[in-house]
């Protein structure tokens, strides 16, 4: 978010892969966004900790559950040109 010559960032995953679309410098929106990542984080977590599953499926609910709060937090800002979007692997 504070580089001028990176538009977009991949982020991949187990099953889904990320695109973070950051359009020019919006290096005053990083604090902001770094505290919500983590608090989103730990929702996620405890939101997950209730499924009666075991270490790795809790593992795999909680990064969903994590990254679809945060693409819903940053996408509602509707800040102009900052988008984060999911998609799921074609595993074929």
């Amino acid at each position: 978010m504070k580089r001028d010559f990176e538009d977009y960032e991949l982020i991949s995953g187990k099953d889904w892969f990320w695109i973070f679309k950051a359009k020019g410098n919006h290096g005053e929106y990083l604090v902001e966004f770094n505290v919500a990542s983590i608090e989103l984080f730990k929702l996620a977590r405890n939101y997950s900790n209730n499924f009666d599953l075991s270490g790795g499926q809790i593992e795999d609910i909680c990064d969903e559950i994590y990254g679809d709060l945060l693409s819903k937090y940053i996408n509602d800002k509707n800040i102009n040109d900052i988008q984060l979007i999911k998609r799921m692997y074609n595993h074929d």
